[in-house]
């Protein structure tokens, strides 16, 4: 028995001996290296939740802790067909083998060298570290808010489906990577990362309680480091580090029981900007630092966002400020943001535009809202150096991609949004923003269609569908470098009171480079017109607008024609510029102009531009009758400056300089009004403006009315005196007694007037001309005739006077009328004003002194032929102008000649003073 026992003993020993070398060979010799292959890929592929594949070896060395050393290591992408999501040349693993002989396969101290990590997203949203398949299903809809992000899923996101295997089987172990590399690469996003990691601890402490992590390398070439602490339900803390940029994640994981997650605070403190685009592989076209802070809860399904505030200080004083919060980013449910974006130093505001090229945009701000994946702006208002204006109600506003661009620019692409009530919007438009951080390189198109009412105010229902709308189609972008306007088309729409066309291409907005603008308004009466709009009415007839204007700043051609009743009047205009000279062209031409429809066509003007007025009045007012729902305008009735020139406009002489114009300037323009129809007759107006070398003539401007006529011309010398102009000229045919009517003076007379005038002053305003003007002017009539008798009784006295023809009559004929008068300074001196009838002479002198607000005029009436004679009746003006006293010299006066002369000359000339001619 002792034998067989012996035997049995041996036979086991044998037995144990035999599987143990057969164990050691299993896992040491080369012979069985397939076998170790297949059967450590199952267990890893068992503990990580990934596939495996060993090319290379797997060697061992059997202990009580058996060591584990595995070469050329990968583990394919289940998602992405012929890609790794990891490789590596060495794996090291410490098993426990007691552990192994119980049925646990328990490894620890993992040692990996040599790893590549690629996590790729395709276009189609396909990620290298999950299956096709595998997406968190409250994850998964990507609302339109952050359809940028479509496959930009986190790196950790797909990994979810793993959950507890591969961040579970790292999380309980120690870890040591050498030469590390991570790339992330997103085909939607653009976006590319090159971890190029030196080393990654991964550490159990407090008897496995808490990971520890800390990594260094390079992050597309600038300097990463990174430090975390995971503790085991308990307030975990991370620091990441990108160059001179610091983010800091630190919160409190959330329990299992209350749906797992953690709720952390961010700090992102952003170092110099442009390091930080270049880490992100942007094109450095911002410097400056920035902060961010929030409040971040993730859970399943849930990523809310609150207390957020950031500040960006760029350089040249810009500074963008954003604060808001999000109940849910991942469905883009309760986003709130505020923004305010300045775009120069608040000490350093661009000067007021005087011309378009000097337009610029110097504040932007916006509250932003969001619901249910949309945004809209509630408010956004644009500040610039010519206007202020408000827009509200914008939205929804969807973005298609959120994305890097090949050549390193952050773009907004398939933008879309809209404005006004949503079953109707007034707004609708999309395009894309290529260069978001210079905010250039768009495209945008859209259309507007807005009724009437947002235009007019509140209308009635009979003046809604008389008005109808405005339908306006248009594109612009800056492709090319400057904003351009390929499309402008705009159209009245079911309308019966009006009609328009607009159409508009510009290839150059800031430049004005090659365009093309053509309008045509047409009002079909405009006494209608008025009166739907409750104005008062101006009986106009039909009234039409013909604009166009072809070309560029250089070579440009405009036309302007203008259609009321019966009347019609075209203007046009040709510039020519070349080098530092200005060509212009321009005609102004009607064949007939009726009075009457010109000065209707002003007041209706007048009317419509009362409107805004009635808007206002109309919002103050009660209203009485059924509510109507209301549009909201496109631009807000607020604290803010309207779409137009500020109200304290610059005066013309600030805008043009006059001087350099008429200098660099070769122009002509021409007046032709072929028959002026009015009251009094059939005129007709003509003139012309030639500037040339720094001399200009206006003229000569012929005007002829009821019998009248004015010719006369202007002149200036830039060169030979820059600040003067003269004017000269005549006219004649002016009916006395009409003049006298017009006066409201009541006194029926009759005799044609005429006259000379030729004058210079300053050209610098009309108060500068009219108080340094310098000249004279003379003023005459012939056989004319006066319904009182008031001239014979000063000159003859009172018993002649009674004995008269003319007081017979009640009727005085005259002669004639002679006033040359001097103009020096604001002072107008005349020596000898004569006035005569068949026996009397009335000869002034005087002066008046419009600057002073002084006259002083004596007036002496004798009789025809003998100046020496007493006058009955002198009289004496004096005070001051705007208050004249009138006194009679009681007695009269008596002349005499200083030479002794007192003998008048057979051929005695009419309308010369007497007394000047006696021999």
């Amino acid at each position: 028995m002792a034998r067989w026992a012996s035997r049995f003993a041996i036979f086991l020993s044998s037995i144990a001996l035999l599987m143990l070398s057969l164990g050691w060979l299993m896992l040491s010799a080369p012979m069985f290296n397939g076998v170790r292959s297949d059967l450590l890929e199952r267990v890893l592929s068992e503990q990580i939740g990934q596939p495996i594949v060993i090319s290379g070896d797997v060697h061992a060395i059997p202990g009580k802790t058996s060591t584990i050393t595995v070469t050329k290591v990968k583990i394919p992408s289940e998602g992405i067909a012929n890609v790794n999501l990891a490789e590596l040349d060495t794996l090291g693993l410490d098993l426990d083998t007691f552990a192994l002989i119980n049925g646990t396969v328990d490894f620890n101290d993992i040692r990996v060298s040599g790893l590549q990590v690629n996590l790729f997203t395709q276009q189609n949203s396909r990620t290298s570290w999950s299956k096709p398949h595998a997406a968190l299903p409250s994850d998964s809809a990507v609302s339109p808010l952050n359809r940028t992000s479509g496959g930009n899923e986190k790196p950790w996101r797909g990994l979810n489906n793993a959950r507890g295997k591969l961040l579970d089987f790292m999380r309980t172990r120690n870890g040591s990577f050498e030469a590390m590399r991570l790339t992330v690469k997103n085909q939607k996003t653009g976006f590319e990362f090159d971890f190029n990691l030196k080393a990654l601890r991964l550490v159990e402490v407090e008897n496995g309680n808490r990971l520890n992590v800390t990594s260094n390398g390079t992050v597309n070439g600038q300097k990463f480091t990174f430090e975390g602490y995971f503790p085991e339900q308990a307030p975990f803390t991370t620091l990441t580090k990108f160059g001179d940029m610091q983010l800091t994640f630190s919160g409190v994981p959330i329990s299992r029981a209350e749906g797992g997650g953690y709720v952390a605070d961010v700090d992102l403190q952003t170092g110099e900007l442009g390091d930080l685009l270049e880490v992100l592989k942007l094109e450095r076209s911002l410097e400056g630092s920035g902060t961010l802070s929030a409040k971040v809860t993730r859970q399943s399904g849930l990523l809310e966002v609150s207390d957020f505030l950031s500040t960006v200080d760029l350089a040249n004083g810009r500074k963008l400020s954003v604060e808001g919060t999000a109940e849910n980013l991942l469905t883009g449910q309760g986003v709130d943001i505020r923004g305010d974006f300045r775009l120069y130093p608040e000490n350093n505001q661009p000067k007021p535009a005087k011309e378009l090229s000097e337009f610029k945009l110097t504040n932007i701000s916006a509250h932003i809202v969001g619901a249910d994946g949309y945004l809209e702006f509630k408010n956004l208002l644009l500040r610039t150096n010519l206007f202020d204006q408000g827009l509200e109600d914008i939205g929804p506003v969807a973005i298609g991609e959120f994305r890097r661009t090949e050549d390193g620019k952050l773009a907004l692409l398939d933008v879309s949004l809209q404005a006004g009530p949503p079953s109707e919007p007034i707004l609708k438009a999309q395009g894309n923003l290529l260069h978001l951080l210079a905010l250039k390189e768009y495209d945008i198109e859209g259309e507007i269609l807005a009724p009437a009412s947002l235009l007019l105010g509140e209308l009635s229902d009979d003046a809604v569908a008389a008005f109808g709308a405005l339908q306006v189609e248009f594109a612009f972008d800056d492709t090319k470098g400057p904003l351009r306007v390929t499309r402008f088309a705009a159209t009245a729409v079911g309308a019966r009171e009006w009609d328009m066309d607009g159409s508009m291409v510009l290839e150059d907005a800031r430049n004005v480079g090659d365009l093309a603008l053509e309008i045509d308004l047409d009002i079909y009466d405009l006494s209608k017109f008025l009166s739907v709009l409750d104005l008062k009415r101006v009986n106009a007839g039909q009234f039409e607008i013909m604009a166009s204007l072809h070309g560029n700043k250089d070579d440009m051609i405009a036309t302007l024609g203008v259609r009321v009743g019966t009347s019609k009047m075209t203007t046009s205009l040709e510039l020519n510029r070349q080098d530092d000279l200005t060509k212009i062209n321009g005609k102004i031409h009607s064949k007939s102009l009726r009075l009457d429809d010109l000065k209707n066509a002003l007041a209706g003007i007048v009317e419509l531009s009362n409107i805004k007025k009635k808007r206002s009045t109309d919002r103050t007012a009660s209203t009485v009758g059924p509510t109507r729902v209301k549009v909201q305008p496109l631009v807000l009735e607020r604290e803010v400056q309207p779409l137009v020139l500020p109200k304290e406009r610059p005066k013309l002489s600030e805008v043009v300089n006059f001087q350099k114009f008429l200098l660099n300037t070769e122009l002509d323009a021409k007046i032709d009004i072929e028959r002026l129809v009015g009251v009094h007759g059939v005129t007709s107006i003509s003139s012309e403006l030639v500037s040339k070398d720094g001399k200009a003539q206006f003229g000569p401007l012929n005007v002829a009315y009821g019998g009248g006529f004015l010719r006369a011309q202007a002149g200036l010398d830039l060169v030979k005196s820059p600040t003067l102009v003269s004017v000269s000229g005549s006219t004649g045919g002016w009916d006395f007694g009409k003049i006298l009517d017009s006066v409201g003076l009541g006194v029926q007379a009759y005799g044609i007037l005429g006259g000379r005038f030729n004058l210079t002053g300053d050209r610098r305003s009309l108060d500068a001309f009219v108080n340094s003007m310098r000249g004279s002017v003379s003023v005459n009539m012939y056989d004319g005739e006066i319904a009182t008798s008031l001239l014979e009784l000063a000159g003859l006295g009172i018993f002649p006077w009674l004995f008269s023809e003319e007081f017979r009559k009640k009727r005085t004929k005259i002669q004639c009328i002679s006033a040359p008068i001097q103009i020096r300074d604001g002072k107008v001196i005349f020596d000898s004003v004569v006035a005569e009838t068949n026996r009397v002479q009335l000869v002034a002198r005087g002066s008046l002194d419009w600057k002073r607000d002084t006259i002083s005029i004596r007036a002496v009436p004798r009789p025809v032929g003998r100046p020496l004679s007493r006058s009955a009746w002198p009289f004496d003006v004096s005070g001051s102008f705007s208050k004249p006293e009138f006194k009679l010299i009681v007695g009269g006066l008596r002349s005499r000649r200083l030479d002794g002369a007192n003998r008048m000359p057979i051929d005695r000339k009419p309308c010369n003073p007497d007394i000047l001619q006696l021999q």
